[in-house]
C-alpha cells in the first residue's frame, strides 16, 4: 500500500513524475485509486522515493471508469479515497473536461466543460472544491485550436462564480477532440 514518505529528499532538482488515472479501455493501468496504489507501491518498491511521485486525475477518464463525479458526494468520496490510499498532497494536478460517454463505458470521449454527461453540478462541484484550490487545473476539451479554449475556460469562470452556463451552439459538438495540436513542421523544400 502507498503511503506518503516523508523521510525522502524532495528539494534534489528532480522531476516529478505524475501518474495519469485511466478509463480502462484496453489493457490500461490506473483505472482505480486502487490500481494506482499498487503502481506507487510497485515504484516505492523499486527505490523510487514516492515523495517524487503525483497523480493527475483526468475528469472524463474517472467518468468512463464509473466514478459518477456528477454527484458532489462522491467526490468527496473520491478526495478522501486519494489520501487514505495514495497519501495527502499526492494530487498533482486534474485534466478538466466533461465527458460524451456514458458513466462506465470506459471510453475516453471528452466535451466541453457542463456540457456532458458530468454535467453543471459535478463540473461546478470540481472547480470550487475547497480541497482543490491549489490543484493546478487544465482544460482538456474538443476544439482547443478552433478557439473553443477561450468559450471552455468562461464557462470554468461562471462555474466558479456560481453563475448558470450557457447552451453552446449545435456546431461545438462536432469539433475534434481535445488531444494536443503540435505546430505545424518547417517544409524542408
Amino acid at each position: 500500500e502507498a503511503v506518503p514518505d516523508a523521510e525522502a529528499p524532495t528539494d534534489l532538482g528532480w522531476p516529478r513524475l505524475v501518474l495519469e488515472n485511466a478509463a480502462g479501455s484496453g489493457d490500461s493501468l490506473g483505472v482505480s485509486i486502487d490500481d494506482l496504489a499498487e503502481c506507487m507501491a510497485a515504484i516505492d518498491a523499486a527505490g523510487v522515493p514516492l515523495s517524487r511521485i503525483g497523480v493527475c486525475l483526468d475528469s472524463a477518464h474517472l467518468w468512463g471508469a464509473g466514478v459518477e463525479i456528477s454527484r458532489p458526494d462522491v467526490i468527496d468520496d473520491l478526495l478522501d479515497g486519494i489520501d487514505q490510499r495514495l497519501g495527502p498532497d499526492r494530487l498533482a494536478m486534474i485534466h478538466l473536461n466533461d465527458s460524451k460517454a456514458a458513466l462506465g463505458s470506459h471510453l475516453d470521449r471528452h466535451e466541453h466543460i457542463g456540457a456532458g454527461r458530468i454535467g453543471e453540478v459535478g463540473m461546478g462541484h470540481l472547480v470550487t472544491h475547497p480541497r482543490l484550490a491549489s490543484v493546478p487545473m487544465f482544460l482538456e476539451t474538443p476544439g482547443m485550436s478552433e478557439g473553443y479554449d477561450l468559450v471552455n475556460m468562461a464557462r470554468v469562470r461562471a462555474l466558479v462564480d456560481g453563475r448558470r452556463l450557457e447552451v453552446l451552439p449545435p456546431e461545438a459538438f462536432a469539433l475534434r477532440g481535445s488531444r494536443a495540436s503540435v505546430a505545424p513542421t518547417e517544409d524542408p523544400a
